[in-house]
């Protein structure tokens, strides 16, 4: 699962969008993959954006229960190559 977020000033944090993709049974190399929900989400100018890669929404924050999963086992490893990340971007705002 991914989950992007965005550090405001002050350490506060705001998820904006998060996605998730079945690999159960995958094995060898792949590409996959991962798209985020659709919305839209206030990034101020100057938030830094974080992309969380890990088995469950929890590891980027202990309440952010919207992908669970069962333990992995403790061998499982995965390898990230490079990744792409593309935001659509709003030209005008919707409501100011």
């Amino acid at each position: 699962m991914a989950v992007l977020t965005a550090q405001r000033g002050h350490g506060s944090e705001t998820v904006v969008s998060e996605g998730g993709i079945n690999t159960a049974g995958l094995k060898g190399r792949r590409k996959l993959t991962i798209r985020l929900i659709d919305t839209a989400t206030l990034i101020p100018r100057g938030a830094r954006l974080t992309l969380t890669l890990a088995s469950s929404s929890v590891a980027q924050n202990p309440g952010n229960l919207l992908y669970l999963n069962l333990p992995m086992p403790r061998l499982a490893r995965i390898q990230v190559g490079p990744a792409k990340l593309t935001l659509p971007i709003l030209r005008t705002p919707i409501s100011r």
